[in-house]
């Protein structure tokens, strides 16, 4: 098995300069919580290669500082976890209305951790097979079919 660190090191690339990412940080068990910026895929990539939760916010959602441009909506700030209980509480920290941001939201009326912890059993989930690796497959569909 791989360990993230190996994950996210571009195969042929000299290992003294990996660079560390706090998915993998997330991965090891290092930290709790994390956070990121996410333009292309920067937050959610290495994510889901490390088998943890990143979500990038809709811009405004969770605000940022001061910008040259303040209405510059290509890349937001987001959390990260181990499951998606912790990651809606981190969200939920993260979200709320800033004097500096002209595009930063009000809190949500209801708390992202109150709809995860009410979420239905009648949720449907979907995932492409062709982009989940080794025993992660197994995982998921254990995770879909307890309710985890």
């Amino acid at each position: 098995m791989k360990t993230p660190a190996v994950v996210l090191t571009p195969p042929g690339s000299d290992p003294h300069l990996e660079v560390a990412h706090p998915a993998v940080a997330l991965a090891v068990g290092q930290v709790w919580l994390a956070t990121g910026s996410d333009l292309g895929g920067s937050l959610r990539t290495p994510a889901s290669f490390c088998g943890v939760v990143g979500l990038r916010p809709s811009p405004g959602r969770v605000a940022h500082g001061p910008k040259t441009d303040a209405f510059d909506t290509l890349s937001v700030e987001g959390p990260m976890a181990r499951n998606v209980g912790d990651l809606a509480l981190m969200l939920d920290a993260m979200t709320g209305a800033a004097a500096g941001d002209p595009l930063a939201l009000p809190p949500s009326e209801r708390a992202f951790s109150a709809a995860v912890a009410a979420r239905s059993a009648g949720c449907s989930y979907a995932f492409d097979e062709m982009f989940v690796y080794g025993s992660t497959l197994s995982g998921i569909v254990s995770g879909i079919s307890h309710g985890d």
